[in-house]
Protein backbone atom coordinates (compact mmCIF):
# COMPACT_ATOMS: atom_id res chain seq x y z
CA UNK A 1 0.00 0.00 0.00
CA UNK A 2 2.81 2.39 0.88
CA UNK A 3 4.60 1.49 -2.36
CA UNK A 4 1.47 2.27 -4.37
CA UNK A 5 1.03 5.64 -2.61
CA UNK A 6 4.68 6.48 -3.24
CA UNK A 7 4.32 5.56 -6.90
CA UNK A 8 1.24 7.77 -7.28
CA UNK A 9 3.06 10.68 -5.62
CA UNK A 10 6.09 10.24 -7.88
CA UNK A 11 3.94 10.03 -11.00
CA UNK A 12 2.08 13.19 -9.96
CA UNK A 13 5.39 14.98 -9.51
CA UNK A 14 6.58 13.83 -12.91
CA UNK A 15 3.32 14.90 -14.57
CA UNK A 16 3.98 18.44 -13.38
CA UNK A 17 7.62 18.34 -14.42
CA UNK A 18 8.53 19.96 -17.73
CA UNK A 19 11.23 17.32 -18.25
CA UNK A 20 8.75 14.44 -18.14
CA UNK A 21 8.65 12.42 -21.38
CA UNK A 22 7.30 9.17 -22.76
CA UNK A 23 10.45 7.25 -21.82
CA UNK A 24 9.57 7.53 -18.13
CA UNK A 25 7.45 4.40 -18.48
CA UNK A 26 10.51 2.12 -18.34
CA UNK A 27 11.11 3.09 -14.71
CA UNK A 28 7.70 1.84 -13.57
CA UNK A 29 7.58 -1.73 -14.76
CA UNK A 30 6.00 -2.97 -11.47
CA UNK A 31 3.01 -0.66 -11.96
CA UNK A 32 -0.09 -1.75 -13.76
CA UNK A 33 0.57 -1.15 -17.49
CA UNK A 34 -2.82 0.45 -18.05
CA UNK A 35 -2.09 2.97 -15.31
CA UNK A 36 1.21 3.95 -16.89
CA UNK A 37 -0.31 4.21 -20.37
CA UNK A 38 -3.18 6.37 -19.18
CA UNK A 39 -0.80 8.67 -17.31
CA UNK A 40 1.48 8.96 -20.33
CA UNK A 41 -1.48 9.65 -22.65
CA UNK A 42 -2.77 12.31 -20.28
CA UNK A 43 0.60 14.04 -20.25
CA UNK A 44 0.88 13.79 -24.03
CA UNK A 45 -2.53 15.38 -24.61
CA UNK A 46 -1.68 18.25 -22.26
CA UNK A 47 1.30 19.28 -24.39
CA UNK A 48 0.13 21.62 -27.17
CA UNK A 49 2.68 22.26 -29.94
CA UNK A 50 3.80 25.85 -30.45
CA UNK A 51 3.68 27.88 -33.65
CA UNK A 52 7.24 27.04 -34.71
CA UNK A 53 6.72 23.28 -34.37
CA UNK A 54 3.44 23.55 -36.25
CA UNK A 55 5.07 25.66 -38.97
CA UNK A 56 7.59 22.86 -39.59
CA UNK A 57 4.74 20.34 -39.57
CA UNK A 58 2.63 22.41 -41.99
CA UNK A 59 5.54 22.72 -44.42
CA UNK A 60 6.09 18.95 -44.26
CA UNK A 61 2.41 18.21 -44.83
CA UNK A 62 2.16 20.64 -47.74
CA UNK A 63 4.74 18.56 -49.66
CA UNK A 64 2.09 15.90 -50.27
CA UNK A 65 0.40 15.81 -53.70
CA UNK A 66 -2.59 18.17 -54.05
CA UNK A 67 -1.80 19.79 -50.68
CA UNK A 68 -1.63 23.55 -50.23
CA UNK A 69 0.04 25.45 -47.41
CA UNK A 70 -2.92 27.73 -46.66
CA UNK A 71 -5.39 24.86 -46.22
CA UNK A 72 -2.83 22.89 -44.19
CA UNK A 73 -2.22 25.80 -41.83
CA UNK A 74 -5.94 26.44 -41.30
CA UNK A 75 -6.45 22.76 -40.55
CA UNK A 76 -3.73 22.84 -37.85
CA UNK A 77 -5.11 26.09 -36.40
CA UNK A 78 -8.53 24.52 -36.01
CA UNK A 79 -7.15 21.22 -34.70
CA UNK A 80 -5.17 22.81 -31.87
CA UNK A 81 -7.47 25.79 -31.16
CA UNK A 82 -4.53 28.17 -31.13
CA UNK A 83 -4.77 31.60 -29.52
CA UNK A 84 -4.64 34.56 -31.91
CA UNK A 85 -0.96 35.31 -31.30
CA UNK A 86 0.06 31.73 -32.12
CA UNK A 87 -2.31 31.65 -35.12
CA UNK A 88 -0.66 34.77 -36.54
CA UNK A 89 2.87 33.46 -35.97
CA UNK A 90 2.03 30.11 -37.55
CA UNK A 91 0.66 31.89 -40.62
CA UNK A 92 3.62 34.26 -40.82
CA UNK A 93 6.18 31.46 -40.64
CA UNK A 94 4.42 28.96 -42.92
CA UNK A 95 3.32 31.46 -45.56
CA UNK A 96 6.56 33.45 -45.36
CA UNK A 97 8.80 30.42 -45.81
CA UNK A 98 6.68 29.20 -48.73
CA UNK A 99 6.78 32.65 -50.35
CA UNK A 100 10.58 33.07 -49.96
CA UNK A 101 11.74 29.45 -50.10
CA UNK A 102 14.26 29.88 -52.94
CA UNK A 103 15.78 32.98 -51.33
CA UNK A 104 16.11 31.24 -47.99
CA UNK A 105 17.50 28.01 -49.46
CA UNK A 106 20.13 29.91 -51.42
CA UNK A 107 21.31 31.81 -48.33
CA UNK A 108 21.27 28.76 -46.05
CA UNK A 109 23.28 26.74 -48.59
CA UNK A 110 26.15 29.19 -48.12
CA UNK A 111 26.48 27.94 -44.54
CA UNK A 112 26.16 24.21 -45.25
CA UNK A 113 28.73 21.67 -46.43
CA UNK A 114 26.16 19.90 -48.62
CA UNK A 115 23.09 21.03 -50.62
CA UNK A 116 20.10 21.80 -48.42
CA UNK A 117 17.93 19.37 -50.43
CA UNK A 118 20.12 16.48 -49.21
CA UNK A 119 19.08 17.14 -45.61
CA UNK A 120 16.14 15.38 -44.03
CA UNK A 121 12.95 17.35 -44.83
CA UNK A 122 12.36 18.05 -41.13
CA UNK A 123 15.82 19.57 -40.77
CA UNK A 124 15.47 21.52 -44.02
CA UNK A 125 12.19 23.10 -42.89
CA UNK A 126 13.56 23.85 -39.42
CA UNK A 127 16.44 25.76 -41.03
CA UNK A 128 14.07 27.57 -43.39
CA UNK A 129 11.76 28.52 -40.51
CA UNK A 130 14.63 29.73 -38.32
CA UNK A 131 16.33 31.65 -41.13
CA UNK A 132 13.05 33.32 -42.08
CA UNK A 133 12.70 34.69 -38.56
CA UNK A 134 16.29 35.96 -38.52
CA UNK A 135 16.23 37.57 -41.96
CA UNK A 136 12.66 38.84 -42.30
CA UNK A 137 11.05 39.33 -38.86
CA UNK A 138 12.45 42.28 -36.94
CA UNK A 139 10.07 41.94 -33.97
CA UNK A 140 11.36 38.48 -32.96
CA UNK A 141 14.67 38.67 -31.03
CA UNK A 142 17.41 36.55 -32.67
CA UNK A 143 18.01 34.50 -29.52
CA UNK A 144 14.31 33.58 -29.40
CA UNK A 145 14.24 32.68 -33.10
CA UNK A 146 17.27 30.40 -32.72
CA UNK A 147 16.47 28.83 -29.34
CA UNK A 148 12.82 28.11 -30.10
CA UNK A 149 13.62 26.66 -33.51
CA UNK A 150 16.28 24.41 -31.97
CA UNK A 151 13.77 23.27 -29.35
CA UNK A 152 11.30 22.42 -32.11
CA UNK A 153 13.83 20.31 -34.02
CA UNK A 154 14.86 18.52 -30.83
CA UNK A 155 11.31 17.16 -30.59
CA UNK A 156 11.36 15.85 -34.16
CA UNK A 157 15.03 15.05 -34.88
CA UNK A 158 17.22 15.37 -31.73
CA UNK A 159 20.47 14.45 -33.48
CA UNK A 160 20.08 17.40 -35.88
CA UNK A 161 19.71 20.10 -33.22
CA UNK A 162 23.45 20.94 -33.17
CA UNK A 163 23.53 21.49 -36.95
CA UNK A 164 20.44 23.71 -36.89
CA UNK A 165 21.82 25.70 -33.97
CA UNK A 166 25.21 26.25 -35.67
CA UNK A 167 23.80 27.28 -39.05
CA UNK A 168 21.26 29.70 -37.55
CA UNK A 169 23.96 31.33 -35.42
CA UNK A 170 26.14 31.82 -38.51
CA UNK A 171 23.24 33.37 -40.43
CA UNK A 172 22.53 35.72 -37.53
CA UNK A 173 26.19 36.76 -37.43
CA UNK A 174 26.06 37.56 -41.17
CA UNK A 175 23.28 40.17 -40.77
CA UNK A 176 24.34 43.81 -40.60
CA UNK A 177 20.92 45.50 -40.49
CA UNK A 178 17.23 44.62 -40.82
CA UNK A 179 14.36 46.76 -42.14
CA UNK A 180 16.84 49.36 -43.30
CA UNK A 181 15.54 52.73 -44.44
CA UNK A 182 18.36 53.03 -46.98
CA UNK A 183 17.20 53.08 -50.62
CA UNK A 184 17.92 49.68 -52.23
CA UNK A 185 19.43 51.46 -55.24
CA UNK A 186 22.32 52.63 -53.00
CA UNK A 187 23.02 49.18 -51.56
CA UNK A 188 25.17 46.30 -52.77
CA UNK A 189 22.70 43.95 -54.56
CA UNK A 190 24.67 40.90 -53.43
CA UNK A 191 24.27 41.94 -49.79
CA UNK A 192 20.66 43.11 -50.00
CA UNK A 193 17.54 41.00 -49.38
CA UNK A 194 14.42 42.92 -50.34
CA UNK A 195 11.46 42.75 -47.96
CA UNK A 196 8.14 44.65 -47.78
CA UNK A 197 9.30 46.44 -44.61
CA UNK A 198 12.69 47.53 -45.88
CA UNK A 199 15.79 45.61 -47.00
CA UNK A 200 17.86 43.29 -44.85
CA UNK A 201 21.54 44.08 -45.34
CA UNK A 202 24.17 41.35 -45.04
CA UNK A 203 27.81 41.78 -44.03
CA UNK A 204 29.05 39.57 -46.85
CA UNK A 205 27.99 39.22 -50.52
CA UNK A 206 25.82 36.10 -50.83
CA UNK A 207 23.19 36.69 -53.51
CA UNK A 208 24.06 36.21 -57.21
CA UNK A 209 25.80 39.11 -58.94
CA UNK A 210 23.32 41.45 -60.69
CA UNK A 211 25.16 40.90 -63.98
CA UNK A 212 23.52 37.47 -63.87
CA UNK A 213 20.16 39.21 -64.16
CA UNK A 214 17.87 36.19 -64.47
CA UNK A 215 19.55 34.26 -61.65
CA UNK A 216 19.70 37.31 -59.39
CA UNK A 217 15.98 38.07 -59.79
CA UNK A 218 15.07 34.39 -59.41
CA UNK A 219 16.86 34.15 -56.05
CA UNK A 220 15.89 37.62 -54.84
CA UNK A 221 12.16 37.13 -55.48
CA UNK A 222 11.91 33.34 -55.21
CA UNK A 223 10.39 32.61 -58.61
CA UNK A 224 11.29 30.42 -61.59
CA UNK A 225 13.83 31.57 -64.16
CA UNK A 226 11.21 30.94 -66.85
CA UNK A 227 8.83 33.43 -65.21
CA UNK A 228 11.54 36.10 -64.96
CA UNK A 229 12.35 35.62 -68.65
CA UNK A 230 8.66 35.97 -69.56
CA UNK A 231 8.30 39.18 -67.56
CA UNK A 232 11.42 40.72 -69.09
CA UNK A 233 10.18 39.91 -72.58
CA UNK A 234 6.78 41.54 -71.93
CA UNK A 235 7.37 44.44 -69.59
CA UNK A 236 9.83 47.23 -68.84
CA UNK A 237 12.50 46.83 -66.16
CA UNK A 238 10.49 49.07 -63.83
CA UNK A 239 7.27 47.10 -64.38
CA UNK A 240 9.09 43.79 -63.90
CA UNK A 241 10.52 45.00 -60.59
CA UNK A 242 7.08 46.17 -59.40
CA UNK A 243 5.45 42.86 -60.37
CA UNK A 244 8.13 40.85 -58.57
CA UNK A 245 8.04 43.11 -55.51
CA UNK A 246 4.27 42.75 -55.27
CA UNK A 247 4.69 38.95 -55.37
CA UNK A 248 6.61 38.98 -52.06
CA UNK A 249 4.35 41.51 -50.35
CA UNK A 250 1.40 40.20 -48.31
CA UNK A 251 -1.82 41.42 -49.96
CA UNK A 252 -4.37 43.78 -48.41
CA UNK A 253 -7.37 42.06 -46.81
CA UNK A 254 -10.21 43.17 -49.06
CA UNK A 255 -13.89 42.31 -48.68
CA UNK A 256 -16.93 42.96 -50.87
CA UNK A 257 -20.05 44.29 -49.19
CA UNK A 258 -22.99 42.00 -49.94
CA UNK A 259 -25.53 44.46 -51.31
CA UNK A 260 -28.30 41.86 -51.08
CA UNK A 261 -28.17 42.36 -47.31
CA UNK A 262 -26.38 45.64 -46.60
CA UNK A 263 -24.47 48.55 -48.15
CA UNK A 264 -20.78 49.36 -47.97
CA UNK A 265 -21.53 52.31 -45.70
CA UNK A 266 -23.61 50.26 -43.26
CA UNK A 267 -21.11 47.39 -43.27
CA UNK A 268 -18.28 49.82 -42.55
CA UNK A 269 -20.17 51.26 -39.57
CA UNK A 270 -20.86 47.76 -38.26
CA UNK A 271 -17.22 46.69 -38.51
CA UNK A 272 -16.03 49.87 -36.78
CA UNK A 273 -18.43 49.15 -33.91
CA UNK A 274 -16.75 45.73 -33.66
CA UNK A 275 -13.40 47.54 -33.18
CA UNK A 276 -12.10 46.50 -36.61
CA UNK A 277 -9.89 48.85 -38.58
CA UNK A 278 -11.50 49.50 -41.95
CA UNK A 279 -11.11 51.84 -44.90
CA UNK A 280 -12.81 52.24 -48.27
CA UNK A 281 -11.37 50.46 -51.27
CA UNK A 282 -11.29 52.00 -54.73
CA UNK A 283 -14.16 49.83 -55.97
CA UNK A 284 -17.56 51.06 -54.70
CA UNK A 285 -18.26 47.69 -53.02
CA UNK A 286 -14.79 47.19 -51.51
CA UNK A 287 -13.56 47.63 -47.95
CA UNK A 288 -10.02 46.98 -46.74
CA UNK A 289 -9.86 45.68 -43.20
CA UNK A 290 -7.22 44.73 -40.64
CA UNK A 291 -8.33 41.81 -38.51
CA UNK A 292 -5.80 39.47 -36.85
CA UNK A 293 -8.24 36.71 -35.87
CA UNK A 294 -10.32 34.11 -37.67
CA UNK A 295 -12.49 36.05 -40.11
CA UNK A 296 -15.16 33.31 -40.16
CA UNK A 297 -15.90 33.98 -36.49
CA UNK A 298 -17.03 37.53 -37.13
CA UNK A 299 -20.77 38.09 -36.76
CA UNK A 300 -20.83 40.07 -40.00
CA UNK A 301 -19.28 37.14 -41.87
CA UNK A 302 -21.66 34.59 -40.39
CA UNK A 303 -24.64 36.80 -41.29
CA UNK A 304 -23.44 36.95 -44.89
CA UNK A 305 -22.83 40.69 -44.94
CA UNK A 306 -19.59 40.36 -46.93
CA UNK A 307 -17.43 38.09 -49.04
CA UNK A 308 -13.61 38.07 -48.99
CA UNK A 309 -12.58 39.15 -52.49
CA UNK A 310 -9.90 41.25 -54.16
CA UNK A 311 -10.94 44.36 -56.09
CA UNK A 312 -9.60 42.86 -59.32
CA UNK A 313 -12.34 40.19 -59.20
CA UNK A 314 -14.97 42.89 -58.67
CA UNK A 315 -13.74 44.72 -61.77
CA UNK A 316 -14.01 41.54 -63.84
CA UNK A 317 -17.67 41.10 -62.85
CA UNK A 318 -18.35 44.75 -63.72
CA UNK A 319 -17.09 44.01 -67.25
CA UNK A 320 -20.10 41.71 -67.78
CA UNK A 321 -22.30 44.84 -68.09
CA UNK A 322 -25.12 43.19 -66.17
CA UNK A 323 -28.80 44.13 -66.05
CA UNK A 324 -31.65 42.62 -64.08
CA UNK A 325 -33.36 39.63 -65.66
CA UNK A 326 -30.48 38.43 -67.82
CA UNK A 327 -29.59 34.78 -68.37
CA UNK A 328 -26.01 34.22 -67.11
CA UNK A 329 -23.55 31.32 -67.20
CA UNK A 330 -20.53 31.25 -64.86
CA UNK A 331 -18.55 28.46 -66.49
CA UNK A 332 -15.70 27.83 -63.99
CA UNK A 333 -17.47 29.04 -60.89
CA UNK A 334 -16.09 27.55 -57.65
CA UNK A 335 -15.58 28.80 -54.96
CA UNK A 336 -18.34 31.23 -55.94
CA UNK A 337 -16.96 34.72 -55.40
CA UNK A 338 -17.86 36.02 -58.84
CA UNK A 339 -21.10 33.99 -58.93
CA UNK A 340 -22.31 35.68 -55.74
CA UNK A 341 -21.30 39.10 -57.08
CA UNK A 342 -23.31 38.41 -60.26
CA UNK A 343 -26.35 37.41 -58.16
CA UNK A 344 -26.03 40.66 -56.21
CA UNK A 345 -25.97 42.78 -59.36
CA UNK A 346 -28.92 40.83 -60.81
CA UNK A 347 -30.74 41.26 -57.47
CA UNK A 348 -31.44 37.50 -57.70
CA UNK A 349 -33.49 38.00 -60.88
CA UNK A 350 -33.07 36.31 -64.23
CA UNK A 351 -31.40 32.91 -64.48
CA UNK A 352 -27.89 32.24 -63.15
CA UNK A 353 -26.14 28.90 -63.77
CA UNK A 354 -22.81 28.17 -62.07
CA UNK A 355 -20.73 25.26 -63.35
CA UNK A 356 -17.65 23.53 -61.99
CA UNK A 357 -16.17 20.07 -62.49
CA UNK A 358 -15.25 19.58 -58.81
CA UNK A 359 -18.22 18.38 -56.74
CA UNK A 360 -16.57 19.11 -53.36
CA UNK A 361 -15.85 22.68 -54.41
CA UNK A 362 -19.47 23.04 -55.52
CA UNK A 363 -20.65 21.92 -52.08
CA UNK A 364 -18.47 24.58 -50.45
CA UNK A 365 -19.79 27.07 -52.99
CA UNK A 366 -23.38 26.20 -52.06
CA UNK A 367 -22.60 27.02 -48.43
CA UNK A 368 -21.15 30.40 -49.48
CA UNK A 369 -24.16 31.27 -51.62
CA UNK A 370 -26.59 30.25 -48.86
CA UNK A 371 -24.75 32.41 -46.33
CA UNK A 372 -24.85 35.37 -48.71
CA UNK A 373 -28.47 34.85 -49.78
CA UNK A 374 -27.41 34.57 -53.43
CA UNK A 375 -29.53 32.45 -55.79
CA UNK A 376 -27.93 30.30 -58.49
CA UNK A 377 -28.40 26.88 -60.07
CA UNK A 378 -25.29 24.73 -59.56
CA UNK A 379 -24.14 22.15 -62.09
CA UNK A 380 -21.23 19.73 -61.83
CA UNK A 381 -19.98 19.24 -65.38
CA UNK A 382 -16.96 19.41 -67.69
CA UNK A 383 -16.99 22.92 -69.13
CA UNK A 384 -15.16 21.81 -72.28
CA UNK A 385 -18.23 19.67 -73.11
CA UNK A 386 -20.83 22.11 -71.83
CA UNK A 387 -22.36 22.94 -75.22
CA UNK A 388 -23.27 19.25 -75.52
CA UNK A 389 -24.83 19.27 -72.04
CA UNK A 390 -26.91 22.46 -72.06
CA UNK A 391 -29.44 23.53 -74.69
CA UNK A 392 -29.83 27.06 -73.35
CA UNK A 393 -28.26 30.22 -74.79
CA UNK A 394 -27.02 32.88 -72.36
CA UNK A 395 -26.92 36.67 -72.52
CA UNK A 396 -23.61 36.62 -70.68
CA UNK A 397 -21.03 33.86 -70.30
CA UNK A 398 -18.19 34.30 -67.81
CA UNK A 399 -15.17 32.06 -68.36
CA UNK A 400 -12.77 32.73 -65.49
CA UNK A 401 -10.27 30.21 -66.80
CA UNK A 402 -7.72 28.16 -64.86
CA UNK A 403 -4.34 29.82 -65.33
CA UNK A 404 -0.79 30.19 -64.03
CA UNK A 405 -1.95 32.63 -61.29
CA UNK A 406 0.98 34.85 -62.32
CA UNK A 407 -0.97 37.95 -61.27
CA UNK A 408 -1.81 36.67 -57.78
CA UNK A 409 1.46 35.06 -56.60
CA UNK A 410 1.22 36.86 -53.26
CA UNK A 411 -2.00 34.89 -52.61
CA UNK A 412 -1.34 31.59 -54.42
CA UNK A 413 1.87 30.91 -52.55
CA UNK A 414 2.92 27.69 -54.29
CA UNK A 415 2.02 28.94 -57.79
CA UNK A 416 5.32 30.84 -58.13
CA UNK A 417 7.19 27.53 -58.43
CA UNK A 418 4.82 26.05 -61.03
CA UNK A 419 5.31 28.67 -63.75
CA UNK A 420 7.24 26.60 -66.27
CA UNK A 421 7.05 26.13 -70.03
CA UNK A 422 5.53 22.67 -69.61
CA UNK A 423 2.78 23.87 -67.28
CA UNK A 424 2.06 26.93 -69.42
CA UNK A 425 1.64 24.74 -72.51
CA UNK A 426 -0.82 22.56 -70.61
CA UNK A 427 -2.80 25.56 -69.36
CA UNK A 428 -3.07 27.31 -72.71
CA UNK A 429 -4.33 24.10 -74.32
CA UNK A 430 -6.99 23.80 -71.59
CA UNK A 431 -7.98 27.47 -71.99
CA UNK A 432 -8.52 26.92 -75.73
CA UNK A 433 -10.75 23.90 -75.07
CA UNK A 434 -12.75 25.84 -72.48
CA UNK A 435 -13.32 28.78 -74.82
CA UNK A 436 -14.39 26.46 -77.62
CA UNK A 437 -16.68 24.66 -75.17
CA UNK A 438 -18.67 27.73 -74.07
CA UNK A 439 -18.67 29.81 -77.27
CA UNK A 440 -21.78 28.09 -78.74
CA UNK A 441 -23.71 28.89 -75.54
CA UNK A 442 -23.46 32.66 -76.07
CA UNK A 443 -26.57 34.33 -77.52
CA UNK A 444 -26.21 36.45 -80.66
CA UNK A 445 -25.56 39.94 -79.33
CA UNK A 446 -24.40 38.47 -76.04
CA UNK A 447 -20.99 38.70 -74.35
CA UNK A 448 -18.52 35.93 -73.63
CA UNK A 449 -16.16 37.41 -71.03
CA UNK A 450 -12.80 35.64 -70.95
CA UNK A 451 -10.87 36.35 -67.74
CA UNK A 452 -7.76 35.12 -65.95
CA UNK A 453 -5.68 36.12 -62.94
CA UNK A 454 -2.59 35.87 -65.15
CA UNK A 455 -0.51 38.68 -66.64
CA UNK A 456 1.19 36.55 -69.32
CA UNK A 457 0.36 37.16 -72.98
CA UNK A 458 0.31 33.42 -73.73
CA UNK A 459 -2.77 33.05 -71.52
CA UNK A 460 -4.41 36.36 -72.37
CA UNK A 461 -3.95 38.35 -75.60
CA UNK A 462 -2.64 35.36 -77.59
CA UNK A 463 -5.52 33.21 -76.39
CA UNK A 464 -8.07 35.82 -77.49
CA UNK A 465 -6.39 36.37 -80.86
CA UNK A 466 -6.44 32.65 -81.56
CA UNK A 467 -10.09 32.39 -80.47
CA UNK A 468 -11.18 35.21 -82.81
CA UNK A 469 -9.39 33.53 -85.74
CA UNK A 470 -11.24 30.27 -85.02
CA UNK A 471 -14.58 31.97 -84.27
CA UNK A 472 -15.31 34.75 -86.80
CA UNK A 473 -18.83 35.01 -85.34
CA UNK A 474 -17.27 36.91 -82.41
CA UNK A 475 -15.67 40.37 -82.32
CA UNK A 476 -13.51 42.04 -79.71
CA UNK A 477 -15.13 44.32 -77.14
CA UNK A 478 -13.47 45.94 -74.14
CA UNK A 479 -10.30 44.37 -72.78
CA UNK A 480 -8.02 45.21 -69.89
CA UNK A 481 -4.77 44.02 -68.36
CA UNK A 482 -4.25 45.06 -64.74
CA UNK A 483 -0.76 44.58 -63.31
CA UNK A 484 -0.47 43.66 -59.62
CA UNK A 485 0.15 46.61 -57.32
CA UNK A 486 2.22 46.30 -54.15
CA UNK A 487 -0.35 48.31 -52.19
CA UNK A 488 -3.32 47.70 -54.46
CA UNK A 489 -5.24 45.11 -56.42
CA UNK A 490 -4.05 41.79 -57.83
CA UNK A 491 -3.06 41.25 -61.44
CA UNK A 492 -5.86 40.32 -63.87
CA UNK A 493 -6.97 40.25 -67.49
CA UNK A 494 -10.35 40.28 -69.20
CA UNK A 495 -11.62 40.55 -72.74
CA UNK A 496 -15.21 40.94 -73.92
CA UNK A 497 -15.94 38.68 -76.88
CA UNK A 498 -19.21 39.84 -78.45
CA UNK A 499 -21.20 37.37 -80.55
CA UNK A 500 -22.46 38.98 -83.75
CA UNK A 501 -26.21 39.16 -84.37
Amino acid sequence: MKTANFSWALLTFLLNSTKFNLQVGVFFQPLNSLLVISVLMRRHTLRKPNARSLAIESLLLSRKPNSFIEATVHSLQNKYKLPDSERRLLEELSFGVTRRRLTLSYIISNFLKKPIKKLQPTVEFALLTGAYQLLFLSKIPPYAAINETVKSIKEKSPHSAALVNAVLHRIHESIEEKTSDKPPSLLDPQKTILTPNGPTILKIPILPHPSETIKHLTVQFSVTEFFVEKLRSQFSEEQTQEILMSSITPPPFTIRANTLKTSRTELKKSLIKSAIKVEDGKHPSALIIKFPGDITQLRQFQEGLFYVQDESAMMVVDALSLQKGLCILDACAAPGGKTSAIAELLRNTGFLVAVDNDFKRLLAMKENLTRLGAVASLLCADTTLLSKTLNTLFDRVLLDAPCSNSGVLRRRLEARYRITQENLNSLTALQKRLLDGVAPLTKPGGILLYATCSILKDENEKRVEEFLKDHPEFTMGKKRLGLPKTNGHDGFFFSQLVRNN
